[in-house]
């Protein structure tokens, strides 16, 4: 059993904490005051929350999840196109999960990884990285996401990395908090942790993926443009593209989730940031796309992809969403507002990582 307070997950998950990090970022998302001191339990196996949305008939009037590459619906049974390994220097290790340590900068860093069922240490692995949101940790992001049952599932590590302050936050640029203020060099850091995990793990070197949430979105994207020589694909939930000028080594294909109704990280945006649309467009223009068309369309989620990409970009939009992670958890009684079960965005992530 988890006890989580949910001042660490209310208001962004950034919003609670200590008054000096909190005080420390440019400029404040949400009502600080408007947060919720109480506690929940929850059963770390249970991933009910997370139903996948389902790839149905394209003849009937159910939704459809169409490869990117293909105008015919998926097969679930067909083979995918077989993806050349890149085998890292680990291979042949037996380093298991659990918290690893790690110096960057002159600092103590700490990531939660999680090795899936059945790993072969002579197999090269594919890896996630989910970064967690302000004021959340690890741990929090684990629950909150639902990702590590999907790790197991589809054999595919996956890592939780540790932000730092006392109310934990990433650099990604203008946000957020203490490392934002004192310039941690968190895209170091993710460079550090692919080294660390390549030399104990056996490691695809070129299926490297990372993903996050809210301030940890910030930060998924902002290592898609500075660290495209070493991953593979980003992935976001309610976390746009804050800090300025994005110039990938590669083109780097995205996948975003935002709630029309976010009240902490605003789906059309504020105050000279850009909102999700802006954001993806901005991608889309990077990547050299053409139009879009709808691949999925189910309940309250509609989701989009670019056609004629260089890397592909997908967008998926939560009507009436929230400041939530789609499919997972919601521990904090709706106070960041609605979570939709019509997709699971840890699932969506793997399908569209999974073709790479």
């Amino acid at each position: 059993m988890w006890r989580v307070s949910v001042c660490a997950v209310l208001v962004v998950m950034m919003g609670c904490g200590d008054a000096s990090d909190s005080g420390a970022t440019q400029f404040q998302f949400g009502d600080e005051n408007n947060a919720q001191m109480a506690s929940v339990n929850n059963d770390s196996g249970d991933d009910g929350t997370n139903d996948q949305a389902k790839k149905q008939d394209p003849t009937g009037d159910d939704p459809v999840i169409q490869n990117p590459n293909d105008d015919t619906p998926n097969d679930p049974t067909d083979p995918m196109d077989p993806v050349e390994p890149g085998p890292s220097n680990g291979c042949g290790s037996s380093e298991g999960s659990g918290t690893w340590e790690l110096e960057h900068d002159g600092m103590d860093r700490a990531m939660e990884v999680h090795v899936p069922r059945g790993y072969d240490a002579n197999q090269p692995t594919p890896i996630v990285f989910n970064f967690h949101g302000r004021a959340m940790n690890a741990w929090q992001q684990e629950m909150f996401s639902g990702m590590t049952p999907v790790a197991d599932d589809n054999g595919f590590i996956v890592v939780y990395p540790e932000g730092t302050g006392a109310s934990q936050t990433w650099n990604a640029g203008v946000c957020c908090g203490s490392a934002q203020a004192n310039n941690i060099d968190d895209v170091g850091f993710t460079a550090a942790m692919i080294d660390e995990l390549e030399s104990k793990l056996c490691i695809d070197t070129e299926r490297v993926f990372v993903v996050g949430m809210s301030n940890g979105g910030y930060m998924s994207h902002k290592i898609g443009c500075e660290l495209a020589d070493r991953i593979t694909a980003i992935g976001a939930v309610a976390g746009t593209m804050p800090f300025g000028d994005c110039s990938p080594a590669e083109p780097m294909p995205v996948l975003h989730f935002h709630g029309t109704a976010d009240s902490i990280v605003p789906y059309n945006g504020f105050a000279g940031v850009d909102g999700a649309p802006a954001s993806m467009d901005k991608w889309a223009d990077l990547n050299n796309c053409g139009g879009t068309e709808v691949y999925f369309d189910q309940g309250d989620v509609t989701c989009e992809r670019w056609t004629g990409c260089d890397a592909e970009v997908r967008f998926c939009t939560i009507d009436g969403g929230g400041h939530t992670w789609p499919g997972g958890t919601d521990f904090t009684f709706g106070t960041l507002g609605y979570t939709t079960n019509d997709i699971s965005a840890s699932e969506h992530f793997w399908e569209f990582f999974s073709q790479f």
